[in-house]
């Protein structure tokens, strides 16, 4: 396993503890050794779970905009349960924010 994957899962089970703030960090780590690595897919895949954090911090529209961003990286990559799952948080954030057609769209 990976340092980022590590790091990754850390951020995880740190989050699951409820310690937003390690989970962050170790998140936003993560991403960037994904990204210097040259393993896009990864680091949009960590950024969706970093985004759901920001969302649990209240901070929808910034979720949001993060996730957008990482669903645009992974549906052009092959379909995998990260973009499925990524697609049904989104729809269900932007149903919230009463954009039920792109809801609609990404569910």
């Amino acid at each position: 396993m990976h340092g980022a994957e590590l790091l990754e899962r850390a951020g995880l089970m740190a989050w699951a503890g409820g310690r937003d703030e390690p989970a962050r960090g170790h998140l936003e780590r993560a991403i960037a050794l994904m990204e210097a690595e040259g393993r896009s897919h990864q680091a949009a895949r960590v950024a969706a779970r970093l985004a759901e954090i920001t969302w649990a911090g209240g901070h929808i529209e910034q979720a949001v905009e993060s996730m957008e961003r990482s669903f645009g990286v992974l549906q052009g990559d092959q379909p995998d349960e990260g973009l499925a799952s990524l697609a049904a948080q989104l729809g269900r954030l932007h149903y919230f924010m009463g954009h039920v057609d792109l809801a609609a769209e990404r569910l």
